[in-house]
């Protein structure tokens, strides 16, 4: 892995090349039908008109395209005369049999199946002997469109290939629209479904549509997407396959495999713009909970950072929360050191202590929680750890809770009984069990810690001596001393032997 600055930068994983082949833009299909002849059919045409300036205007007004105002200051006439010429000459095509015959069996044909790719290389006119493929072609169409008073198009796609549809062609800008608004690929039934056209000639059809692109997999997409709109249709053909989440360098490759512009876009580019809520699409997507990575807003649990999904947590839970608890109830992974930053860095959250936050506005209400609440939030804090019932109940009495309503939970023993919160289990230890746990655990870390109380100190010096753990002794007498506080009397001699 290189780095970027602080961008990281990974490679494509392996896992999605089929996905990303199959997004690839597809080649343009091949040509239906083959017209070599095309120029013998002109020539028939032309040899029905006797006059020679004539002629030429009709070429000029049918092949190279002019219209009726440029074929008359041509040839010195109004644009009157050349419509008049014009009909004319389209009543003699349309009287003479054989030529009707031969232009219905070619168009006819062309138009079976509601559109078709035509390749005219190879044609030439022995009349307009300096007349390309493509003049000949569209003399032909624009002729016999004047024959049928009928509107067909007619799209140039490739070097001499034509794509010809014998009706208007579907809005590019009604597709163009509703791929913007959709951002996802489109498969080829339900586009043609909403055309209205039939599926097995969209193929052809969208070779007409520059801004369509029809990748192999059959799908269609768009080929001005923006940039979030590239990564969301991107991202859902990965999810679709099993990857869910992605870094944004893994993701700026990916996107190139439709869109080749954006192969030389840097990784920090898409890490900025997924960075940056005041754009719109950006809602597509939400933060994965780890450095870097996204997924889509779809799969995710609706919140666009760790932020906003730590803040709903809390306010679902209308109560404090031990930081390991909100980390328990996101519903995405976060690391601890994310979790802890964001509680104690944003000015919403408030310490209780502990390791205990709440939303801000939240404090005032902690003293009027039920016990139910009360409880919980105090094994919360209590780390998930065993707590003596009267410490339990000397906090329940500073909340102006009612210990006997307390103790009627069946939870507690004022002697024995320890509960642990999570779990539901209520278990039997004796009190210097408790306590030889309790050091333990404050033993572990020691040096973020203040000296436990005499009891816990007792019970668990007196189980490093029984286990001769002569290391355990000595440093809780040299934390002691640094504290500044005293060991029990009774681990005098315990500690001497450990000094000693």
């Amino acid at each position: 892995m290189s780095k970027l600055g602080a961008y990281a930068d990974f490679p494509l994983p392996e896992e999605w090349a089929e996905v990303l082949e199959g997004i690839r833009p597809a080649s343009p299909p091949s040509p239906g039908r083959a017209l070599p002849s095309l120029g013998h059919l002109v020539d028939a045409c032309l040899d029905l008109i006797d006059d020679e300036r004539n002629r030429h205007l009709i070429w000029g007004r049918f092949g190279p395209g002019l219209t009726l105002q440029a074929a008359g200051d041509e040839f010195g006439i109004t644009r009157e005369r050349v419509r008049q010429v014009v009909n004319k000459v389209s009543r003699t095509f349309v009287r003479n049999p054989q030529l009707k015959l031969v232009l219905d069996s070619v168009f006819m044909g062309l138009g079976r199946d509601g559109c078709v790719l035509v390749d005219v290389s190879g044609a030439c006119s022995g009349h307009r002997p300096d007349a390309t493929p493509a003049h000949l072609w569209t003399f032909v169409v624009n002729l016999w469109e004047e024959v049928q008073k009928r509107k067909m198009t007619s799209l140039p796609v490739g070097p001499d290939v034509f794509l010809f549809v014998p009706e208007a062609l579907p809005d590019e800008r009604r597709i163009v629209r509703l791929l913007a608004e959709r951002a996802s690929f489109m498969e080829e039934a339900q586009l043609a479904r909403w055309l209205d056209v039939p599926p097995g000639a969209l193929a052809a059809m969208a070779c007409g549509w520059p801004r369509v692109v029809r990748v192999c997999s059959g799908l269609y997409g768009l080929g001005t997407w923006t940039l979030p709109q590239v990564m969301k249709a991107v991202a859902e053909q990965l999810a679709e396959a099993g990857f869910a989440e992605w870094h944004f360098s893994e993701i700026g490759k990916a996107t190139a495999a439709f869109d080749a512009r954006l192969s030389q876009t840097p990784p920090r580019n898409f890490a900025a713009a997924l960075s940056r809520p005041d754009v719109r699409e950006l809602r597509y997507f939400e933060h994965a909970g780890r450095d870097g990575c996204w997924r889509l807003g779809a799969l995710g649990d609706g919140h666009a950072n760790n932020l906003e999904a730590i803040r709903a947590v809390l306010a679902a839970a209308q109560m404090p929360l031990h930081w390991r608890e909100i980390q328990r109830r996101l519903s995405r992974q976060v690391y601890d050191g994310t979790v802890m930053a964001l509680l104690s860095r944003e000015t919403e959250f408030i310490s209780l202590g502990r390791g205990v936050f709440a939303l801000e506005g939240c404090r005032d209400d902690v003293s009027h929680q039920p016990i139910e609440a009360f409880m919980q939030e105090l094994f919360v804090q209590g780390g998930q750890d065993w707590l003596p019932a009267d410490v339990v109940l000397t906090l329940a009495q500073q909340r102006g809770l009612d210990a006997a309503e307390v103790l009627s939970l069946g939870r507690f023993s004022l002697q024995f009984r320890y509960w642990k919160w999570g779990t539901a289990e209520a278990l039997f230890v004796t009190v210097e069990e408790a306590n030889r746990r309790l050091f333990r655990r404050w033993f572990a870390q020691r040096d973020r810690r203040a000296m436990p109380p005499q009891a816990v100190l007792l019970a668990g010096l007196r189980q490093a001596f029984i286990a001769q753990e002569r290391e355990v002794l000595k440093e809780t007498a040299l934390l002691a001393q640094e504290h500044g506080a005293a060991l029990p009397q009774e681990a005098a001699d315990w500690t001497h032997w450990a000094m000693n």
